[in-house]
């Protein structure tokens, strides 16, 4: 077996490799807990406004009700509801007696990698929406 003996140019190369690669490893990092903080909140924009539209529809509440039980329930959903943007519409619609209600919501979403928060709008605008039939 033999053994190469590192030449006197070489000795800093893996510090100059470390150098170029460490920023690219912490940037797919960073894109991947933006990624999965996205889709978290994308299932629970969905949770909430699916839980809020069954409410509604079962209950037979008025609108003001279902907004607090939005943002009640989104308490335990959202790590912090602080800091959550929430655009919610809550419609109750007719249709030849049959009665139906549609929740959407939008939560607004602070991204951490710096090329994505700088390409995507801040904040990132994730929607739920759910519509279910009124029980009577």
């Amino acid at each position: 077996m033999l053994i190469r003996r590192k030449r006197r140019g070489e000795k800093g190369q893996a510090l100059v490799e470390l150098a170029i690669a460490l920023p690219l490893l912490i940037m797919l990092l960073f894109m991947f807990i933006d990624f999965s903080q996205v889709m978290v909140a994308k299932i629970a924009a969905t949770h909430l406004a699916r839980d809020a539209a069954r409410y509604g529809a079962t209950e037979g509440v008025s609108e003001s009700s279902i907004r607090s039980r939005i943002i009640t329930s989104g308490d335990y959903i959202l790590d912090d509801p602080r800091t959550v943007q929430q655009r919610i519409s809550v419609n109750k619609d007719t249709f030849n007696g049959v009665g139906e209600i549609k929740v959407n919501i939008e939560l607004g979403l602070r991204l951490y990698a710096p090329l994505v928060s700088g390409i995507l709008p801040d904040p990132f605008v994730v929607k739920g929406k759910a519509v279910m039939r009124v029980v009577q």
